[in-house]
């Protein structure tokens, strides 16, 4: 086997730059991730603060109920309550059958900063794996890839949704998705794993409602024993959390706008392109209509902000 080192230059100048060491990090950013002292630094300035930790605790409780609780989940949900915990958090959309391998990696390292951290700091560390729940871009989540006459070849779940729902409100069809299975396995081969395979996925698909449902039964069963923990960004038991938060977007939305615009016009100063195109009258929210499961496309004004004053 011939191994070659590649060197892929990066589209985004300014990820390249960051990668390169090329940047004044402190223009940019909170925090320097090549200083040593950084997740110190960021721990001390948490314990400062007030967070709703029982609270979301208890959701996090009631959510991961349905799935096969571990010591360890047990375990780092009460260690949520303390005061002197923390947390290593990311997340992903959840694609079928965990969607790109990226996703796993993203996985792995949270529980390993998570660990890492918790020996350094002396203060509980939990990870923490944030379901991108309220993702409507059905099309990057319902497919995998396998290979067919030595090129990749998509297998997208059959599955028609006529207006923008949230993918935590995509049903998956048990026997829609089943055979949608079997034609993936069967690409493989026959194995000494094929059948168990087999039966576990089915199992997992018949355990599951919706396409968050399947994703969140996957990764709770390959990482329980870590501790992991998950949370459903499109869950409204969530969202009712976070309910201040979001009033503070909508009220707050003229300053952070303006924010946004101030770097966005320092960083075009340096060289470097808009990162987004933004309506300066914009909340930068979203509206779903829950009796249609459609997401509106245009971000809400700050007219209806006015209106409810």
């Amino acid at each position: 086997m011939e191994m070659k080192d590649l060197a892929l230059p990066s589209l985004n100048r300014f990820a390249s730059d960051y990668l390169q060491n090329r940047l004044e990090t402190e223009d940019y950013f909170h925090y320097d991730l090549s200083k040593p002292d950084i997740y110190l630094n960021r721990h001390n300035e948490l314990m400062n603060r007030s967070f709703s930790r029982d609270e979301l605790s208890d959701y996090i409780q009631q959510y991961m109920s349905r799935l096969s609780f571990s010591e360890a989940v047990k375990g780092n949900i009460e260690r949520l309550r303390r005061d002197d915990s923390v947390v290593v958090i990311g997340g992903q959309q959840a694609g079928l059958l965990s969607g790109p391998l990226y996703t796993i990696h993203k996985v792995i390292s949270i529980i390993k900063l998570a660990e890492e951290q918790e020996k350094k700091l002396g203060q509980p560390v939990i990870p923490v794996f944030w379901i991108a729940g309220e993702d409507h871009d059905l099309a990057e989540v319902n497919h995998v890839y396998v290979m067919k006459n030595g090129k990749p070849d998509k297998k997208t779940y059959p599955s028609y949704q006529p207006y923008k729902t949230m993918v935590s409100d995509v049903e998956l069809e048990t026997e829609k998705a089943e055979k949608w299975l079997e034609e993936i396995i069967e690409t493989y081969g026959e194995t000494e794993f094929t059948n168990k395979l087999l039966i576990d996925m089915k199992e997992t698909i018949r355990k599951s409602n919706t396409f968050v449902d399947f994703f969140a039964e996957l990764i709770h069963e390959w990482f329980k024993e870590y501790g992991l923990l998950l949370v459903d960004a499109g869950d409204p038991d969530l969202r009712r959390i976070e309910k201040a938060y979001f009033e503070s977007m909508v009220n707050e939305s003229g300053r952070i706008a303006e924010v946004v615009e101030e770097q966005q016009s320092f960083m075009h100063a340096k060289g470097y392109a808009k990162m987004i195109e933004m309506d300066k009258r914009a909340a930068n929210l979203f509206y779903y209509d829950p009796e249609k499961r459609s997401m509106f496309t245009r971000t809400c004004r700050r007219r209806f902000q006015r209106k409810k004053r």
